[in-house]
């Protein structure tokens, strides 16, 4: 493990080229589809996915697939139509993009608040995998791995910039790949085989009613995770990031295609583990099914390669959420502080910011230490207040900055107001429960936009600007 935290530190110093902000946060640039498609794939392919899939297969069957592996293909296929728009505009971040929508300073305040506070939670959803994962292999504390993993990140992250996160996430990618195809192998042999395990489950299913091969066992709750995460991530400020480091707009779609095409079979990687998982245990076992099933089945040289692996995604989908929540509050925040400021002082802002982010993400996940629901709570705070003003942009003209405001407010209110009531504040509530409630702070988000759109006055000379330059080619 030393050694590969070595190498990752290598090829995250060997990507410090940073000359500018542009180069920090988006590798000037420059990238292939392919190398983008997979430091996307390694991004959100990431420990919280691989390891909440496992456990949810385990416990409820091939329903799971609509819980993490159907949003992971619908938001980058969602993104395919948006693509070329978006890099059109030859843009950093998203809230440069709502600046050319609407003009509005407060629309910008809001939005950089909210990004941050979607990328500083996703980034702590990984750090809480991260404890979970590598307290079970090795038997450390929780906080205690929760801590040194957070640092090692931090560094590569901090001294890479955007290019780094990409150099560590194609070695990131290639090992976890591997090693969920050598786990899951392992898994199926050690079952029984696929026919063994479907047995097993059909017998264990007539007294448990799991329903371990229904596709659409709980759908209501499960479309919920698919609304929630499938729309709240096509405005993920790092899919963005990707689509604005690819060299070209039509480049930036390929690289969606591909990540749609990949998704599906590493998703089924995890069915088929979690599903192997409860043929051979009865209850899931402390610290999920995949430490399990690593310590328990491979010998102690494969183990470790498993290990790697899986800790690769972890780590490859928190220094990802790390390094767009410091592009957010660098690009978004301190730049508007100080407008003339250096490229060199842009650069130093990022990285002083990559330490806010990381730190805010650690106290985080030392307080709360359920994976899901912290990725719940993050993708539900893009959805319900910033999927309307920024995807709406494209499509509506007569959109306006007081609509985008009051969806921004609105969405995120109930959002924020949910969360505190989850934390344990004694408030009172007039609406569905958890996950159905999501639909209520959907409706706020849009209803509110339209409304607010349609009772000011739009200013047509910007949204014109905006609709011509983002659907005109500039390669």
């Amino acid at each position: 493990m030393i050694v590969y935290f070595a190498v990752l530190l290598y090829f995250g110093v060997k990507g410090r080229k940073k000359d500018s902000s542009d180069d920090y946060f988006l590798g000037s640039r420059s990238f292939s589809p392919w190398v983008l498609a997979l430091t996307f794939i390694a991004s959100w392919y990431g420990g919280s996915s691989c390891i909440v899939s496992s456990n949810e297969a385990f416990k409820s069957g091939i329903s799971s697939f609509w819980i993490i592996s159907a949003p992971n293909a619908l938001a980058p296929f969602i993104l395919i139509f948006f693509a070329i728009w978006i890099r059109n505009l030859r843009i950093t971040s998203m809230v440069e993009a709502a600046d050319k929508r609407y003009k509005s300073p407060a629309v910008n305040g809001v939005l950089t608040f909210i990004v941050a506070w979607y990328m500083i939670t996703f980034a702590a959803s990984q750090v809480v995998a991260m404890g979970k994962f590598f307290s079970a292999y090795f038997g450390f504390s929780y906080a205690a791995v929760c801590l040194l993993g957070t640092i090692v990140v931090m560094i590569y992250a901090f001294f890479g910039g955007f290019r780094g996160v990409v150099l560590t996430d194609n070695v990131q990618f290639y090992l976890l790949t591997a090693a969920m195809l050598l786990l899951a192998t392992v898994a199926v042999f050690a079952a029984g085989g696929f026919g063994n395990i479907v047995n097993v489950l059909t017998e264990k299913d007539a007294s448990n009613s799991v329903g371990y091969f229904d596709l659409f066992k709980n759908i209501g709750a499960s479309l919920m995770y698919l609304v929630s995460y499938g729309l709240g991530w096509t405005i993920s400020a790092d899919a963005w990031q990707r689509i604005n480091a690819a060299r070209s707009a039509s480049d930036a779609k390929k690289m969606l295609q591909i990540v749609v095409i990949t998704f599906i079979p590493l998703g089924s990687l995890s069915l088929i583990i979690g599903l192997a998982g409860a043929t051979l245990y009865d209850t899931l076992p402390e610290g999920g099914i995949l430490p399990a099933l690593i310590t328990t089945y491979l010998n102690p040289f494969l183990a470790a390669l498993v290990f790697v692996g899986i800790g690769a995604a972890i780590m490859s989908t928190m220094s990802t959420a790390i390094n767009t929540g410091a592009m957010t509050l660098a690009e978004d925040l301190y730049k508007k502080v100080d407008p003339n400021a250096s490229p060199r002082k842009l650069v130093i802002a990022g990285m002083v910011s990559t330490i806010i982010v990381t730190v805010f993400a650690l106290v985080i996940a030392l307080r709360l230490s359920n994976i899901l629901w912290v990725l719940w709570m993050s993708a539900d705070i893009l959805c319900c207040s910033g999927l309307c003003l920024l995807l709406g942009g494209f499509l509506w003209k007569r959109a306006t900055k007081e609509g985008a405001l009051l969806s921004m407010a609105g969405g995120g209110l109930f959002v924020l107001y949910n969360q505190i009531v989850d934390l344990g504040v004694k408030l009172p509530t007039f609406w569905p429960g958890w996950p159905y409630r999501l639909l209520v702070g959907l409706a706020i988000g849009i209803v509110l936009y339209v409304v607010g759109s349609l009772l000011s006055q739009p200013d047509n000379e910007t949204s014109e600007a905006f609709l011509i330059e983002s659907r005109t080619a500039h390669d």
